[in-house]
C-alpha cells in the first residue's frame, strides 16, 4: 500500500504543478485472462509517462489485480448450487519501461509499450472435497496459502483518441508474464501541456457535460475488515443540477497472521504437519499466512448538486449496484492443529447505495474531491479521494 500511495501522490502532484506537454498521467482498467493455475479477474494500473524524444516515453507504473478460479457444486437445498473457489490470487507490481507512440490520424495515436516488472503474489488454493452427491464439504476441503515475489515483463499495444488538448481515451491489449495473463480494457490519460485553459477554449463554448473520476479509498462491511478500493466512474449532466452516473469498483486486501504465534504451542511434528497442510510449496511469506477479501461491483444512479460556488460543489447520490464478494478465513476453536478450519463465504446481491461528494475545481478540465458512501443490507461503508476530468 505504501507503494500505491506514493505513486498516487506523485501522479496528483504532477497533475497540479506540471507545465510541460511531455508528461502523461494514465489509468488503465480491464480484465485479465489466465489459465487453470492462474485464474481470471480484473485489474487497474496507474502510471506516469515522460516524453524522452521522437515519440518515446519513459513509464513508471503500479498495477494491482485480483484473480479467481472456481465452479458451482450441488447444494444440499434442492434447486440451488454452491459456488466454491479452487484458487484466489492477489497480485501487485511496480514497472519501469518504454513506450513508442505513433500518430495515425489528427486525433488518434497507436502506442507499443514494454516494461520490466517486480511482482508480488498472494495466493490461496483449495483441494475441494465433495461427497457422493457432489456437495462441497468445506470442513474436509484443504486450503493452502502462498506468497512469492518474481521479476517479469509486460507487453501492450494501445489506441487512444484525443478528446481535447488535455484528455485521451481509448483501449489496450497486452500480456503480463507473471502471473501469465492476457489483459485488455480501457485506457484514460491526462496530458499535462503548456496551453492554458483560456488559450485552449478561446474559440469554443465552455460546455462540458461529461466527466470521469478515478477514486482510491477504503471500504469495509459488516464482519469484514476495511480493504483498499479502486473506482472508475463516468457521469453526464442531465439537467442544471442532476447527473447520471455509472461506476465500476474493485476492492481487495488481506490481513496477515503471524505463523510464529500460531505455532508457538505446537510440537515439532505438528509444525511439519501444519506446513504440509496449509502452505504452498513455493511460499516465501517468512512465517505469514493471510486472509484475502476480493470484491467487485457495478452501479448506476443519479447525482444531485446541493450547493455550488465558483470552485466547489457539494452533491448527494443514490443508486443501485450489483455486488460480488469472496472472503476467506483460517480459524481455530482450540489449541491443537486438529481444531483449525477454513471458511469461505461468497456474496452476490443487489445493494442500494447513497453517497456524499465534494469536488474542487483546479481548472475547467480537472478537479479534486472526496466521497463517502454506504451500500445498504451488507452495510458496506467506504471513503476515498478522487481526481476528475471534464470533457
Amino acid at each position: 500500500m505504501k507503494t500505491l500511495y506514493t505513486i498516487i501522490f506523485l501522479g496528483l502532484s504532477t497533475l497540479l504543478v506540471g507545465q510541460y506537454d511531455n508528461i502523461l498521467v494514465g489509468n488503465r482498467t480491464g480484465i485479465a485472462l489466465g489459465n487453470a493455475t492462474t485464474g481470471d479477474g480484473v485489474f487497474y494500473t496507474i502510471d506516469v509517462q515522460k516524453h524522452l524524444g521522437k515519440g518515446i516515453y519513459g513509464i513508471l507504473s503500479y498495477e494491482s489485480g485480483q484473480l479467481e478460479e472456481g465452479m458451482d457444486y450441488e447444494s444440499e437445498s434442492p434447486g440451488f448450487v454452491d459456488y466454491q473457489s479452487d484458487l484466489m490470487t492477489q497480485y501487485r507490481s511496480v514497472g519501469l519501461g518504454l513506450k513508442k507512440e505513433l500518430r495515425v490520424s489528427p486525433k488518434g495515436r497507436v502506442a507499443f509499450a514494454f516494461s520490466g516488472l517486480y511482482i508480488n503474489q498472494s495466493r490461496v488454493e483449495w483441494d475441494v472435497f465433495t461427497d457422493a452427491f457432489n456437495n462441497v464439504i468445506l470442513s474436509d476441503s484443504q486450503e493452502r496459502y502462498g506468497r512469492r515475489n518474481d521479476f517479469g515483463y509486460s507487453l501492450s499495444v494501445e489506441y487512444t483518441v484525443r478528446i481535447n488538448h488535455f484528455i485521451r481515451l481509448g483501449g489496450f491489449a497486452g500480456y503480463v508474464s507473471e502471473p501469465s495473463l492476457f489483459i485488455s480494457g480501457l485506457r484514460l490519460s491526462a496530458v499535462l501541456g503548456t496551453k492554458t485553459v483560456k488559450e485552449t477554449n478561446a474559440s469554443t463554448p465552455n460546455i462540458k457535460k461529461n466527466w470521469i473520476e478515478v477514486r482510491f479509498g477504503s471500504v469495509g462491511s459488516d464482519g469484514v475488515s476495511p480493504v483498499p478500493i479502486y473506482t472508475l466512474e463516468y457521469g453526464r449532466k442531465l439537467g442544471k443540477r442532476f447527473s447520471g452516473y455509472a461506476k465500476y469498483s474493485m476492492a481487495k486486501g488481506f490481513s496477515d497472521r503471524d505463523l510464529n504465534r500460531i505455532l508457538a504451542d505446537f510440537n515439532d511434528e505438528d509444525r511439519v504437519r501444519f506446513d504440509n497442510l496449509f502452505l504452498i510449496e513455493d511460499h516465501e511469506g517468512a512465517g505469514e499466512i493471510f486472509h484475502p477479501t476480493l470484491s467487485r461491483s457495478i452501479s448506476v444512479g443519479l447525482r444531485l448538486a446541493l450547493n455550488r460556488s465558483d470552485k466547489s460543489t457539494l452533491s448527494i447520490s443514490g443508486g443501485l449496484g450489483w455486488f460480488t464478494s469472496e472472503v476467506v478465513r483460517l480459524s481455530s476453536n482450540g489449541f491443537t492443529l486438529d481444531f483449525y478450519r477454513e471458511s469461505y463465504v461468497r456474496f452476490d446481491e443487489f445493494l442500494p447505495e447513497v453517497g456524499l461528494h465534494y469536488d474542487y475545481l483546479i481548472s475547467e478540465q480537472f478537479y479534486l474531491g472526496g466521497k463517502v458512501d454506504l451500500a445498504f443490507r451488507r452495510f458496506n461503508f467506504g471513503a476515498g479521494v478522487h481526481v476528475g476530468m471534464r470533457f
